[in-house]
């Protein structure tokens, strides 16, 4: 069976955190970083940002047709053209819980930007329901950063190999005995590694 592949976006191989902390550092003067530079998952916490100016920098992202579309790579550029070539030889899916204005057409925009022709973007709501897309287009492989979706995959659609990619934020997740990749390329080679298993058993 050929792979079905699905990637997360924001926290796997797009830095929202940057984009997010830009705002922030606009409006509020905290500094710009990097999600490899997020300690905390809730983003308040992370930044040291209120309630009040946290649902301010997310209002200007509900409202900006631009925003999603101009996010920085969070992988390296080889990981990235890895990810374009798999495209090109299996189905892959990119889900994401954005939300926003044209948050498919900015996400298939910057996909497309980064080489891939024709991206198949799935705009979740909610964590859990990552679990059911999985399921329903019979996903062999997840690469996500966020552990409830993670465990909400494994119990919805036991079939998928789903895994963590490593970032400071979910390093909890091992305490659930879930599976971690240190980088893109690990998640990929272990793609690969699959479709060579089955070329030998049968």
């Amino acid at each position: 069976m050929r792979p079905i592949v699905s990637f997360d976006l924001d926290g796997t191989i797009v830095d929202f955190i940057h984009g997010f902390t830009t705002l922030a550092n606009q409006h509020y003067g905290i500094p710009i970083l990097s999600g490899s530079q997020q300690s905390d998952w809730n983003l308040d916490v992370a930044f040291g940002l209120s309630e009040n100016q946290s649902s301010h920098i997310w209002g200007n992202i509900i409202e900006d047709r631009r925003f999603w579309a101009e996010l920085p790579l969070m992988v390296t550029q080889v990981e990235m053209d890895r990810i374009v070539r798999m495209s090109e030889e299996f189905d892959t899916y990119f889900v994401t819980m954005r939300t926003g204005l044209a948050v498919k057409d900015q996400s298939e925009e910057w996909l497309r930007s980064c080489g891939i022709k024709n991206p198949s973007v799935i705009v979740s709501r909610g964590g859990r329901v990552k679990g059911l897309i999985s399921k329903a287009i019979g996903a062999t492989h997840f690469l996500e950063d966020n552990v409830e979706v993670v465990q909400a995959i494994l119990e919805q659609s036991p079939g998928t190999d789903a895994a963590l990619i490593e970032r400071p934020y979910n390093r909890y997740g091992r305490d659930f005995g879930l599976r971690f990749v240190k980088t893109v390329d690990s998640f990929l080679d272990d793609v690969y590694a699959s479709v060579e298993s089955q070329s030998v058993e049968s």
